[in-house]
């Protein structure tokens, strides 16, 4: 931890100065339970992401992700729609 004024600063305070990345690590799992930002898991993969505060709430990790469960809908409502007509035609309609 350092005491210091920092570009754009108006006066000085302390922030945390990482030495090694198990630190870094550190100070930003602080940050993100300081500030109270929510972490949520993707229905896809399973990755774990942080919400922004603004805007949209994101419902997957990447827009690779997004995509992938759009598609995937996309043959499910397709592959439902061919099961109904061919039900049709067994029956006899």
């Amino acid at each position: 931890m350092r005491w210091a004024k920092l570009a754009g600063d108006s006066a000085p305070r302390f922030f945390l100065e990482p030495r090694d990345l198990l630190q870094f690590c550190y100070a930003e799992f602080l940050q993100v339970v300081q500030g109270g930002t929510q972490i949520q898991s993707c229905p896809r993969c399973g990755a774990l992401f942080m919400l922004g505060t603004v805007g949209q709430r994101r419902a997957y990790c990447s827009d690779k992700c997004r995509i992938a469960m759009h598609r995937r809908r996309q043959r499910e409502a397709e592959q439902r729609a061919f099961n109904i007509v061919n039900l049709r035609r067994s029956a006899g309609r």
